[in-house]
This record gives C-alpha cells, structure tokens and sequence, in this order.
C-alpha cells in the first residue's frame, strides 16, 4: 500500500473518509487477531516451562540448601582458598556486599511511618490534574502544559469488531503454536 500523502487526504471525500477509516479497522483487527493468538501460545509455552522445570526448580533449591549448609558448617575448609573450582563452577564463602536487600518495599516503608522514622523514605511529588486545569480556565498560564480549546479530529474502531478479531477458533489455536 502505497504511503498517504497531506495533499492526499486534502482531496479526500466523506465516502474516501469512511474507506480510510474501514481500512485502519481491519489492519487494527489483523493487528489484534494476531496479538490474542501470540499471547495465548506465549502463555502456553511459560505454563508448559514452569511444569517441564518444577521438579529441577524444587531439586536445586533443596541442593543449594544442603550446599550452603555444608559450607556454614565447615568454615574452616574455606579459609585458603575461600573457594574451591570444580568443572562445573565453584562453592566457598565470599565477604558479604553489606549492600542493603530489601525484600519488600511497601512493608519496610509501612514500618518507617508506623515507628515516625520518617527519614527513612521519600514522598514523591505528583500533580494534582484538577487544581492545575482550574487554574489554566482562570486564565493562569502554565508552562509545560495546556487543556485543548475547539474541535480535535478522532476515530475509533467499533469494539465488537476488535473482540471478534481478538478472539481465536480453535484450530488457529494450533496453527499458532505452532
């Protein structure tokens, strides 16, 4: 399809209106049909990882648990050299990072109010829409922002057609997955 000029859309009918807007419907249904159909197979193949890798997942786990236990409990095999290599990578101890690890946030800074160690997190600043647009119809000028006077141009695909491209038949289902 060949680019859409300015001078294109200048001598543009209200019938050659409509085509156009037909036109961007059915591109933004293929668009959306093949969004659902990537999304559904995507989601299918993290479900099918998480099932084939849950039994290695649950067996490292318990292995870095009995590493790490072995390791604390004998320290003094790790005094020089404070690793040992092996083929398939190394174990030991190492100095700890006293970088601070937060598991979470919202729990840590709940704490900080509830106890009044305020210095402890910031507040962020965040604008109020309403006050500023009150202020803009007062006449106020505002740099860095407007609210838009008159007639904007706008269009908008019919939801019903985007669900119906959205929603996948069986059979493309497979041919996706594929």
């Amino acid at each position: 399809m060949a680019p859409i000029t300015l001078a294109d859309t200048r001598m543009m009918t209200l019938e050659g209106a409509k085509q156009c807007l037909e036109q961007i419907a059915h591109a933004e249904c293929r668009i959306a049909s093949k969004a659902a159909r990537y999304e559904k197979a995507i989601a299918k193949a993290k479900s099918r990882f998480e099932s084939e890798t849950a039994v290695d997942k649950a067996d490292i786990k318990l292995r870095q648990d009995q590493l790490c236990d072995f390791i604390l409990t004998h320290r003094e095999l790790f005094k020089k050299p404070r690793a040992i290599r092996t083929e398939f990578g190394e174990f030991g101890l190492r100095k700890a990072s006293n970088k601070l690890q937060v598991a979470n946030v919202d729990a840590v800074i709940q704490w900080a109010q509830d106890n009044g160690y305020t210095d402890l997190y910031e507040v962020t600043k965040t604008l109020v829409i309403d006050a500023v647009k009150r202020l803009i119809a007062a006449e106020q000028e505002i740099p860095g922002c407007s609210v838009p006077k008159g007639d904007l141009a706008f269009y908008k695909i019919a939801k019903s057609l985007l669900e119906e491209a959205s929603a996948i038949p069986e059979d493309a289902e497979t041919a996706a997955a594929q």
